[in-house]
């Protein structure tokens, strides 16, 4: 089937166009046996991409919409954001393979079967979907669940892994990242020519609109007004109501990222080619204040956050850590390699990288339990156990973050304004002078060779980075045309003063007048200049057309960062990988 919108071929079940973004329901071959239903009123997520999904059932499955529990009410349910309510409701920042909701445990455990490993997605001990199922996120409004299989498409389903619906992927087009808040899902499409689509889709699947294009988009993290991604080097934030954009942070180094309780958690390098402690840390965000602090100078992965806690694992052994948001030391969990943390109910699951089995920690008595045999061990750590959680019921936000101007805990460590941290940061590497002079004697007593070599490997790989991120065919083009340039054009040059000499050697063994054998002459070498000239100008202007569609103004950016180090623009691109003179 084709979508009536824009003419691209849809993969067999999808409810939007992976182009265009219109919706397909109209477009589906419909069985005589659905009856439709116009009952409910549809909300666009923008009023310029109306898009609305008529809703239907077939006779085997009835329109009466599944059971729910009766709202709990202050006399039996915790408050929220208790001390109670967050041990059992509350479920780690970036889950994909355990989350708790509504008295159910939804895990992705590893089952061997022979030489494979099984990934089903399990409720309590029963399977509802065989698999492999890559991660999933639960929608708490719409009691559905969203899951990505292993051809990278995502599917939505009930919550017993029923009433499945293809929602994005298929046709060589993936889905690489998506999250949800509380009624709308985000994903981010990457098509067939490495473009991708930053799509914003109610979780009732009825309204969908392309926010943004790019071949540089990665990451996502929302709640219900904010969106973050990350562009190329640019940490953004999407205003939900208004459409307004504005970036939180830009810069190099830029790893991983998440929301928690309103603040963003990322991992940060200093240096992309080390995994030294020393160059990368965790970075905690106020977005609202655009506050700033780090959490721990560690090159760490698999961040998750739970309980005003940061967990991780090093990069050098894999060994699992915790770190209170509000300051402190580090404290050792495990001392094994472990992955795929993932926190629910008290618990931290991951993997066992030894076993490839998943295995749990119980936080507040550090027991260890192999998830399938339900075995326990006593913990591989230094013996702590993480304290309760605070009681977040009657504040908006917690205070990870305080401000210079108030007087912050002994524990914390001191905060600074974004902005501040960026012209601090500059002013460290650079210390640019306000004269030239000035500037190269800064540059030969303060910049070694050394400084310079490790600058130089930075800005290509930038550069390398940038360029990567554009379509493949402009960069193949440029490619081959500087290839030819560079290498092949002094051979050309060398077969036209060939062809010329041995038709000038011919001329003269057939024409006795030496007049006529100089002006013969004459016209080949200007013939030859003149076809070199043009061929090398017409080779230099696709160079240069190409190169500047290509870098445009992100490069001319990058450029003039690095130019306080003496790294000059001659940036050349032979097989993407850049050299830097």
């Amino acid at each position: 089937m084709f979508c009536q919108s824009c003419g691209e071929i849809l993969p067999d079940g999808a409810h939007f166009c992976p182009k265009c973004g219109q919706s397909c329901a109209a477009q589906v071959e419909i069985p005589d046996n659905i009856n439709f239903s116009f009952d409910d009123e549809l909300t666009p997520v923008d009023k310029e991409t109306e898009v609305v999904c008529r809703k239907t059932t077939t006779d085997k499955e009835t329109s009466t919409p599944e059971k729910k529990k009766p709202a709990a009410t202050h006399t039996d349910a915790p408050a929220i954001g208790s001390i109670e309510w967050r041990y059992w409701n509350e479920n780690g920042s970036h889950n994909g393979l355990a989350e708790y909701y509504d008295g159910t445990l939804f895990t992705i455990p590893f089952v061997p079967n022979g030489d494979d490993i099984d990934m089903p997605l399990m409720s309590n001990n029963d399977v509802i979907i065989p698999g492999p199922v890559g991660q999933f996120s639960i929608g708490k409004n719409t009691r559905r669940i969203f899951y990505l299989n292993e051809d990278y498409q995502l599917i939505a389903c009930d919550l017993n892994g029923k009433n499945k619906v293809l929602i994005a992927g298929g046709n060589n087009e993936h889905v690489i990242d998506f999250v949800l808040n509380e009624d709308q899902l985000f994903l981010i499409l990457q098509a067939k020519d490495d473009e991708k689509f930053l799509f914003q889709i109610s979780q009732s699947l009825d309204t969908s609109t392309i926010l943004k294009k790019g071949y540089s988009l990665r990451g996502l993290a929302a709640d219900q007004n904010y969106l973050y991604y990350i562009d190329g080097t640019a940490l953004t934030q999407r205003d939900l109501k208004s459409g307004t954009e504005k970036v939180i942070l830009d810069r190099t180094g830029l790893n991983t990222f998440q929301m928690y309780n309103g603040y963003l958690v990322l991992t940060v390098s200093d240096n992309i080619f080390s995994q030294h402690d020393a160059d990368n840390y965790i970075l905690l965000i106020d977005p609202s204040r655009m506050l700033q602090r780090k959490v721990a100078q560690v090159a760490a992965k698999n961040v998750n956050c739970y309980w005003d806690h940061v967990f991780y694992t090093d990069v050098k052994n894999e060994y699992i850590w915790t770190i209170s948001l509000n300051g402190g030391e580090p404290h050792l969990l495990r001392s094994k390699a472990s992955s795929n943390l993932s926190i629910a109910c008290g618990q931290l699951f991951f993997v066992d990288c030894a076993s490839v089995r998943i295995v749990s920690i119980n936080l507040q008595t550090g027991e260890e339990t192999n998830f399938l045999t339900g075995k326990t061990a006593k913990s591989s750590s230094d013996g702590y156990i993480l304290p309760p959680p605070k009681d977040l019921s009657g504040r908006k936000k917690p205070g990870y973050i305080v401000s210079s101007k108030k007087k912050a805990p002994e524990e914390s460590k001191p905060s600074e304004d974004i902005k501040t941290a960026a012209v601090n940061r500059e002013q460290e590497k650079t210390a640019s002078p306000s004269n030239a002079d000035s500037a190269n004697a800064e540059n030969s007593e303060g910049i070694t060779e050394e400084i310079k070599e490790i600058k130089k490997k930075e800005y290509s790989t930038e550069m390398d980075q940038l360029w990567r991120s554009k379509p493949f065919k402009d960069v193949f083009l440029y490619n081959f045309v500087k290839v030819l340039l560079e290498f092949l054009f002094p051979l050309f040059i060398g077969i036209v003063m060939w062809a010329g000499g041995s038709i000038q050697i011919f001329f003269e063994r057939h024409i006795d007048s030496s007049l006529l054998l100089i002006i013969t002459g004459l016209i080949l070498i200007i013939v030859g200049i003149a076809a070199i000239i043009l061929i090398a100008v017409g080779m230099i202007y696709i160079c240069i057309s190409l190169n500047e569609k290509i870098s445009g103004a992100e490069g001319e950016a990058i450029k003039k960062k690095y130019t306080p180090f003496g790294i000059n623009d001659s940036y050349t691109p032979i097989g993407i990988c850049g050299e830097i003179s």
